[in-house]
């Protein structure tokens, strides 16, 4: 692979790297079949605050002879433990992480027997500095498995006390012929933005997704394609119907919930419904 032009300069003029920051936590789901590994329903965990990899490893299997060491076996990645501290998980992350069902008829999702905790990958972005020079590194733990969450919470005082969600999880092999754990880029980034677009594309992540509008019978509105963690923008104008009252933008095709622009990331292919009143 060639080499960029950070990376050259890096490579002749800088002695090591410092660790200045951690950002974009992602998860995906993990899949092995035949030796492959894969990767699916990728998404943003949360807003990332610290994270800290602890592997573990066999011991070196040393062969002695002739009064000295002949000949060594070097240990082998055997699991480790990751720590993981977000600013605090929506319950979509939630509801991934931790295998829950769909919530019952009165609203509320179940801690219990039938979650299914699935194997994930976890990629994260680190920021280093070297020479001067600022690089960003994509990472990305193949296959984990995260323990049930706990949390902390107290009551606020006079000032705000910014409270923090942390997260363990086991680090496994992965399933592949080399049982790899950890990906890392042969080459670094100059921005946060190239970092994050590469980790998604190794956890199968789309970076622009597609936004239809549904009439409802009205005129026609043009779809939008919106980077990956961007808004859509209302359609302006508004479509009209006859003898029907535009009556707003819908998240679901019930049209119980309200669709908020303003608000509302696009993470996935997305479809925005309209509203009639056709009252008198």
């Amino acid at each position: 692979m060639k080499k960029n032009k950070i990376d050259l300069f890096l490579q002749f003029f800088a002695v090591g790297k410092v660790c200045t920051g951690f950002s974009k936590p992602y998860v995906a789901k993990y899949n092995a079949s035949g030796g492959v590994i894969s990767f699916t329903e990728g998404r943003v965990l949360a807003r990332g605050v610290n994270v800290q990899v602890a592997p573990d490893s066999s011991d070196d299997n040393g062969f002695y002879a002739d009064n000295q060491l002949a000949e060594s076996d070097n240990g082998v990645f055997t699991g480790g433990t990751l720590t993981l501290t977000v600013d605090g998980l929506l319950t979509s992350a939630e509801k991934m992480l931790m295998g829950l069902p769909e919530a019952g008829a009165d609203g509320w999702i179940g801690y219990g027997d039938n979650q299914q905790v699935p194997d994930v990958a976890v990629g994260y972005i680190a920021r280093y500095m070297s020479g001067g020079v600022t690089t960003y590194m994509p990472t990305i733990l193949v296959k984990t498995k995260f323990n049930q969450l706990s949390l902390s919470a107290a009551t606020q005082e006079q000032e705000i006390d910014w409270q923090t969600q942390e997260l363990t999880a086991r680090i496994m092999r992965g399933d592949d012929a080399n049982h790899n754990w950890k990906y890392i880029p042969e080459e670094s980034f100059a921005t946060e933005a190239e970092a994050e677009a590469a980790l998604r594309t190794k956890l199968n992540i789309a970076n622009t997704y597609t936004v239809t509008f549904n009439s409802n019978g009205g005129t026609a509105v043009d779809s939008q394609t919106v980077t990956a963690g961007g808004f859509a923008t209302e359609p302006s104008p508004a479509p009209t119907k006859t003898d029907a009252t535009f009556d707003g933008w819908y998240a679901d095709a019930e049209l119980t919930t309200a669709f908020n622009f303003a608000q509302t990331t696009i993470m996935a292919d997305t479809t925005i419904y309209a509203k009639w009143n056709t009252g008198a």
